[in-house]
């Protein structure tokens, strides 16, 4: 028997807002892990009652700044988008890297695309990967 790897698009659903959403995403490629890494390296803190508006800061700035790398690698990563419509159109690769609003639609997908990117969870977690927080806010309402 051979080890067989899937390098390819694969469906990924979730839930946003309420919703399902359901797109086709692919294992990233090294340009785009090495864009996303630090991110999965520089472990985020979790979002604590007692931090400081500071620290709630930085760690805003953080997510924020993933979001707007993603429009340099979504585009190889990221296709068929359907559940949800920006203004009457399926979002675009845009839409995610620069609207606030989509912030924890588009942490979720880097999180999954990073999750099937020749890193298990494990892994991600044992190199102080994305932490809960990141993960957290991903699927959170905002």
């Amino acid at each position: 028997m051979a080890l067989e790897l899937i390098i390819d698009w694969q469906t990924f659903e979730t839930e946003f807002r309420g919703e399902k959403i359901s797109m086709e995403i692919r294992p990233f490629k090294r340009k785009a892990m090495m864009a996303a890494l630090p991110y999965m390296i520089n472990r985020m803190p979790d979002i604590k009652d007692d931090m400081t508006e500071q620290e709630l800061g930085s760690l805003a700035d953080k997510g924020f700044e993933l979001q707007g790398l993603a429009a340099g690698f979504l585009p190889q990563h990221l296709r068929n988008i359907t559940g949800i419509t920006i203004n009457g159109k399926p979002p675009t690769i845009e839409d995610l890297s620069e609207e606030p609003a989509l912030l924890p639609l588009t942490l979720e997908i880097i999180t999954q695309i990073a999750s099937i990117s020749n890193l298990n969870q494990g892994e991600v977690k044992n190199s102080g990967g994305l932490s809960g927080s990141m993960e957290e806010q991903a699927g959170t309402v905002q």
